[in-house]
């Protein structure tokens, strides 16, 4: 969440206080009826709950309007209420026409609030320099003609606003330690100012989050919910935001969905912009963490849709803009929209690649969970592995006096000539001696070769590799990775501390002589890579 998110909600109290700022402790005895009350509850209630009903409301109160006074006020509400949802540029445009008017009927009271609103509008479009000089103006008009401590505190509150800008959060605590000298006594649960005090402590929350002081954030955070008690204020969405970042940081998952939730509900009933903007990236990054990627692309989407709803917005506003301040901030707007461009083209990209990974993961699934099928459907045949029907444990003295008569032609031939016949007895005998290397673990050797395991069996490599074609289908090197591949699986089935150790030693300890050449030979037999392959079987042992 950005600096900007809250300032709607005191721009709203700036301009529903009244018509005098003279002191903290001034309170109307009765309640105000026609005009103010009507005025009073659209700005405070309707705004919170029924956000286009108070647009209405605002905009009938500007027609009914019997003096400048009520103008102004009337203009201010409903440029406030369109800011809220996205409206900037007409927000602008009715903040301008304020501003004229109060300069005409020389309302110093007035242009300090409106001048306060503008320096948070340019803000908040990211051209600071107009921003700056509008609450000079307004701080200007505070020390000199007006004795208004809540516009002393609203300017200090906007100055820390500049400073988390520019990311120096020491000196945003600065300002809003300032503004809180302000105030001139303890205040209760929905006192009178307590929405601006509020304001406060969720700015030194918001501050106190992003230098990672997150027990002093959390309190900042609940003394501010505390403040505010049963007054119903969007406000409080913001503070729920905040709470769930914070537990998010903790990972404190449930807590935080909690409170995302109910910020949630402020954003179904306020509309505000912002707090949907900052809401949505937020639950982006719970479901990520969550590893819920469906549910986090889903807010990634209307988060990028909000984004470029804000570029079009600074696009539309910069031709206001010329009008009233010419080319230079023509160009900053500009450079603005290009800003946001790129952002939101980053975002797309971001989008495509965990799409990508998403849909690699989903098939590297598919290959882990159809190796492991294939692997148990194996270990269930009756039979010695590998070779159904070879079912003796002692080699026949007739193969054994058969081998005596082999040619002991010892080629390093790995590939059988065609038309290559070998006697019955002879394959016989030579898949009982591969059956009883396998039981015995040979393949785990790292000088295993096709020669070798020949002159074990006595018998020539021909015969030995025709065999092996023929009742495996597959040449010697693929049939000897492949006990080796299925021999490191079990163990990292089997023993979860084989599931910490380097791929180096996985491939050292099933008889690979490099980490390339085991996970080439791994991803050959399995589908996928070794890490996948851990990262999946994690996964189901934490299920």
């Amino acid at each position: 969440m950005t600096s900007t998110s809250i300032r709607p909600v005191m721009a709203l109290l700036m301009i529903c206080l009244g018509t005098s700022l003279v002191s903290f402790a001034q309170k109307n005895s009765t309640q105000q009826k026609g005009f103010d009350s009507i005025y009073y509850y659209v700005a405070t209630t309707l705004s919170a709950t029924h956000i286009d009903q108070a647009i209405r409301q605002a905009d009938s109160l500007l027609v009914q309007s019997a003096d400048s006074l009520q103008k102004l006020r009337s203009l201010m509400l409903l440029a406030t209420l369109k800011k809220r949802t996205g409206q900037s540029a007409d927000a602008l445009a009715l903040a301008m026409q304020g501003e004229k008017l109060a300069h005409k009927t020389g309302n110093d009271e007035w242009r300090l609030r409106i001048s306060g609103f503008l320096s948070t509008t340019f803000r908040e479009l990211g051209l600071t320099t107009e921003g700056k000089k509008y609450i000079g103006i307004a701080e200007t008009l505070s020390k000199t003609k007006l004795d208004a401590p809540l516009m002393k505190l609203f300017i200090h509150q906007e100055k820390a606003y500049y400073a988390i800008n520019d990311l120096r959060y020491g000196d945003a605590l600065q300002e809003i330690t300032a503004a809180m000298k302000l105030v001139p006594a303890p205040l209760g649960a929905g006192a009178q100012h307590s929405i601006p005090v509020a304001t406060c402590y969720q700015l030194a929350g918001f501050c106190y989050i992003r230098l990672d002081s997150l027990v002093q954030a959390g309190n900042y955070l609940h003394r501010a919910l505390e403040l505010l008690g049963d007054q119903e204020t969007e406000l409080k969405g913001f503070i729920y935001h905040n709470l769930g970042e914070l537990a998010l940081r903790q990972k404190a998952y449930p807590e935080a969905k909690r409170y995302l939730d109910s910020a949630t509900a402020y954003i179904n009933t306020s509309g505000n912009f912002n707090l949907k903007l900052y809401t949505y990236k937020t639950l982006q990054d719970y479901y990520s963490a969550k590893g819920e990627h469906d549910k986090a692309l889903q807010f990634q989407s209307q988060y990028t849709e909000l984004l470029q709803q804000q570029a079009a917005l600074t696009n539309r506003v910069s031709d206001q803009l010329i009008e009233k301040f010419g080319n230079e901030l023509k160009q900053k707007t500009t450079d603005n929209y290009i800003l946001y461009s790129l952002c939101v083209g980053l975002v797309i990209i971001l989008v495509l690649s965990v799409l990508y990974t998403l849909r690699v993961r989903k098939r590297e699934r598919e290959k882990y969970l159809a190796y492991l099928d294939k692997l148990n459907a194996r270990k269930h045949v009756n039979a010695i592995p590998l070779f159904a029907g070879i079912v003796t444990e002692e080699e026949p003295a007739s193969l054994a006096q058969k081998a005596e008569k082999e040619p002991e032609v010892m080629e390093p031939d790995t590939e059988p000539r065609k038309g290559l016949v070998i006697p019955k007895e002879t394959e016989q005998r030579l898949l009982h001696g591969l059956a009883r290397a396998e039981a015995e673990q040979l393949y785990l050797g790292k000088d295993v070769t096709l020669p070798y395991i020949a002159s074990i069996l006595k018998t020539n490599t021909k015969y030995l590799s025709a065999t092996i074609n023929k009742h495996k289908e597959k040449d010697f090197n693929g049939y000897i990775n492949e006990w080796r591949i299925n021999y490191i699986v079990d163990k990292l089935r089997q023993d979860k501390d084989y599931q910490q150790y380097k791929i180096s030693h996985l491939a050292e300890e099933c008889g690979f002589s490099t980490h390339s050449k085991f996970a080439a030979a791994f991803k050959q037999v399995t589908g996928v890579s070794p890490s996948s392959f851990i990262e999946n079987l994690k996964k189901d042992q934490r299920k």
